[in-house]
């Protein structure tokens, strides 16, 4: 969950991943990628407001961000104010005071941040030195020194500030695994489970709309299946995982989202119909909790009778205790999803 405030002392006409309070005032907007906790008040009725009547202002992000952003309703009114900028390409930015005439030159690089689809990172260059902006990233080991637009020469550009983003702070996670070694983690979990039977079934938690794309796609690939989600919307702008995703509620691995994870799980635990995997993400454990098979999408599935050739077939009879819930923690990191290479395209009817 991101805590900047949307302001670097720098460059304070700017304002980063933050719309709302003293942010609606700036003179130029930047959104790192499209996750809610990087969105808090863009789209805000002051900020609605002065977008009416500013013939300056606009709202800069990745080409992936900006799509993925239209896509949704609630942000269409963006579309002609927003600049996308091309990755790794250093561009002039001109802040104006539309009050004064006041006018600060800033030249900007986006650069590619890991984290999900269009996330980058923003580098600034001015009068008040150079600021890099991480937003939420990952990086593996040497992925910096292979950043051009972090160097001079053979040498590391003069940083003054690094505005960092710190969700893994912490001595816990002084050695996170690498996305390969979390995939493969998952991938055994998810075999071990839905191997015994036809009944059971994953619940992948998954706690964003977008950054999950590449254990979508090695999960379908792994398992020979495709990954339920609620609908296919937010992934038109992204063809590549079109055939790794359906609404299809018959597959045995599900991406669905569920209102109140808790309250579900409670109702899943009276149910005796088999048992549910549910695998979460979450602030660098993978939790793993036993509940019953119905999908948290709400489809209603017949048991089939087990046969009495195959002991894999069987289903439990007896009901998972509520105050006794099984529950399995794997280490791993809460973001090897990211580091997207999908490419959107501009129409909007991609076929499903």
């Amino acid at each position: 969950m991101s805590s900047f405030a949307g302001r670097m002392k720098e460059y304070p006409t700017i304002s980063l991943d933050r719309f709302d309070r003293e942010n609606v005032h700036a003179r130029a907007y930047f959104l790192s990628h499209c996750h809610k906790d990087h969105m808090k008040g863009l789209k805000g009725p002051l900020l609605k407001r002065k977008l009416q009547f500013s013939r300056t202002v606009r709202l800069y992000c990745s080409f992936v961000t900006k799509e993925l952003l239209l896509s949704n309703p609630r942000y269409r009114f963006w579309e002609e104010f927003i600049v996308p900028l091309e990755l790794e390409s250093p561009t002039q930015i001109s802040l104006v005071d539309e009050a004064s005439g006041e006018k600060e030159d800033v030249v900007v690089t986006l650069l590619p941040a890991g984290h999900c689809p269009g996330s980058v990172m923003f580098l600034f260059e001015g009068c008040h030195g150079n600021v890099l902006y991480t937003g939420d990233f990952r990086f593996s080991v040497g992925d910096a020194s292979r950043i051009e637009h972090l160097h001079s020469g053979s040498r590391v550009k003069d940083i003054h500030s690094v505005y960092l983003d710190s969700t893994f702070y912490d001595p816990r996670f002084y050695q996170i695994p690498t996305r390969e070694v979390c995939l493969n983690g998952i991938s055994e979990l998810i075999r071990n489970w839905i191997c015994q039977s036809s009944y059971h079934v994953v619940w992948l938690n998954c706690k964003a709309a977008y950054g999950y794309e590449y254990l979508f796609t090695n999960l379908g690939e792994e398992f020979n299946t495709q990954i339920h989600v609620n609908n296919l919307d937010m992934f038109k702008k992204m063809p590549e995982i079109l055939s790794y995703v359906t609404t299809d509620r018959r597959t045995q691995i599900h991406a669905c989202r569920h209102p109140k994870v808790l309250i579900y799980l409670m109702r899943s635990f009276s149910m005796v119909t088999g048992c549910r995997v549910v695998v979460q993400p979450l602030m660098g454990l993978l939790f793993v909790s036993l509940a019953s098979n119905r999908p948290p999408c709400g489809s209603e599935r017949e048991p089939r009778k087990p046969t009495s050739s195959s002991r894999q077939e069987e289903v439990p009879s007896e009901p998972v205790s509520v105050s006794t819930p099984r529950t399995l923690r794997l280490k791993t990191s809460c973001r090897i999803f990211g580091r997207s290479t999908f490419t959107p395209v501009s129409s909007p009817s991609v076929a499903r």
